[in-house]
């Protein structure tokens, strides 16, 4: 038997609103089970800190230290004249904007050269 538009939108939004509750009560797992593991991770560095080593070696397992790093743009202007300058454009990684992208296409009726577009439909619902 199909479903009449109505009841297909009644089901769609009552799943969607079970995802939600589904996800936010996994959220809440997940955070506390993360909360623990960084706490394992501090208890670990700190003997490996006290044992002057690098890792740890157990029948359950190996815990290491390894080097993490982050990059955060604190000056753009700096940075850009920096790589104008010195042509250092293996410095950026370069993506379009899509909110620029579809501004300068309403402006310019086509999309700046290098740029690939591709648009698809999708089915949006919302309540009543």
């Amino acid at each position: 038997m199909n479903k009449t538009p109505k009841e297909l939108i009644a089901e769609f939004i009552r799943l969607r609103d079970e995802i939600s509750e589904k996800k936010a009560e996994y959220k809440a797992i997940e955070d506390a089970l993360k909360t623990r593991q960084a706490q394992i991770q501090g208890e670990l560095q700190q003997v490996m800190g006290q044992l002057g080593v690098d890792s740890l070696k157990t029948p359950a397992g190996t815990a290491y230290l390894t080097e993490k790093v982050s990059v955060l743009t604190s000056d753009k202007l700096a940075f850009l004249d920096y790589i104008r300058q010195n042509e250092a454009w293996d410095l950026l990684d370069i993506r379009g904007s899509k909110t620029a992208i579809q501004e300068y296409m309403l402006e310019n009726n086509n999309v700046p050269p290098g740029i690939e577009l591709s648009r698809f439909q999708d089915v949006g619902i919302r309540r009543s």
